[in-house]
């Protein structure tokens, strides 16, 4: 019944689209033979170039004078034409038939937006080991960090993310034509803030990255809470993502990776950072029915006062949470002419004699 009703629309759309098809190659085809009579004609008998060849050139300049007016004309009615293709595209998409992803169950897809979560953090080394590169020093074999910490991977979240505590659900489903993936400014907003991401050499965090595809994405990858679980506490205040990625976690295990030296921060602003965000975490803990189980991977640099403020803060509260695991990394500074930093593994109790 839809087929039948859809077709004399289908056919008048194929019409104009092979009438201007058919207009576009006659204009190329004129083109070429008016190149082609050309260059026969400059083969054939050589015209000085300031008597019949100028006279040529100034009648396709002319032309071309007319041609540039009626593509500036075609460039502002060019609109319709564009979302019109933008639709018939998205209408394409979003087929079952023919894009076989979306004949996927949201569970098999939210199962692997979590193994290629669990692939991104093996290859940027989240664990601050995974990533190292061995490199060659004095004739000694060191590690090298090759990797950005996961603070500075998982940087920059976009602001409109932060903003939409609902869980997105005002996001309607889009049109296809580059307005519609979300409403109005803040879909804008969130474009323009991945975009200055990829334009500074960052790559959008994997979780970001798949909620931004489209409506049904970012409805699978919200309610997936493997994906909100892994968290910087060396984030800067006002910790607006860590609240969010706290609530979107849900009651999955969660990770939390500390810098004691991030660059540009001094000790006692670290402190301070680190205290706002334990009590965000205890906030939210509390407010669970068991204790929030979490896994600490701490970078030690030099001074090691940092690690007995993690750990003092969390005895102060084991009622909230159920520490899994904890790791701890020094690193140190190599005394040789390469000056090579590397990870110089060193036993929990070796770190902590007072």
């Amino acid at each position: 019944m839809m087929t039948e009703r859809a077709s004399p629309a289908i056919n008048a759309w194929k019409k104009t689209l092979r009438d201007l098809r058919v207009s576009l190659d006659a204009f190329v085809s004129a083109t070429d033979l008016l190149c082609d009579s050309e260059r026969r004609d400059n083969r054939r008998s050589p015209r000085p170039a300031d008597v019949a060849g100028e006279d040529v050139y100034s009648q396709i300049l002319e032309v071309y004078t007319e041609l540039d007016g009626f593509e500036g004309k075609f460039g502002l009615d060019a609109l319709p034409w564009e979302l019109a293709r933008a639709k018939i595209r998205n209408i394409r998409n979003q087929s079952h038939s023919i894009v076989a992803i979306h004949r996927l169950p949201d569970e098999v897809l939210s199962t692997i937006f979590i193994l290629g979560f669990q692939k991104r953090i093996q290859d940027v080394g989240f664990g601050a080991v995974a990533g190292e590169a061995a490199i060659e020093v004095a004739g000694t074999t060191v590690h090298e960090e090759a990797v950005a910490d996961v603070e500075t991977d998982e940087s920059e979240d976009s602001e409109t993310d932060e903003d939409e505590e609902d869980g997105g659900a005002h996001v309607p489903e889009g049109d296809g034509t580059g307005a519609g993936a979300e409403s109005g400014e803040k879909h804008e907003d969130r474009d323009e803030c991945a975009s200055r991401e990829a334009t500074q050499g960052k790559a959008l965090p994997f979780n970001l990255l798949v909620s931004q595809v489209c409506h049904r994405w970012r409805e699978v990858a919200l309610n997936t809470g493997q994906l909100w679980t892994r968290i910087a506490l060396s984030e800067p205040p006002p910790h607006e993502r860590m609240k969010l990625w706290l609530v979107r976690s849900g009651n999955h295990p969660l990770d939390f990776f500390f810098d004691t030296h991030p660059p540009g921060m001094s000790s006692e602003s670290l402190a301070l950072t680190l205290l706002a965000a334990l009590e965000h975490l205890k906030s939210s803990a509390s407010q669970s029915a068991e204790p929030r189980c979490v896994n600490f991977t701490i970078n030690a640099r030099r001074s090691l006062k940092d690690v007995h403020l993690v750990l003092l803060e969390l005895s102060l509260t084991h009622s909230y949470i159920r520490l899994q695991s904890l790791t701890v990394h020094e690193r140190t500074f190599m005394c040789r002419p390469t000056h090579a930093r590397y990870w110089k593994p060193t036993s929990l109790s070796e770190m902590l004699r007072v």
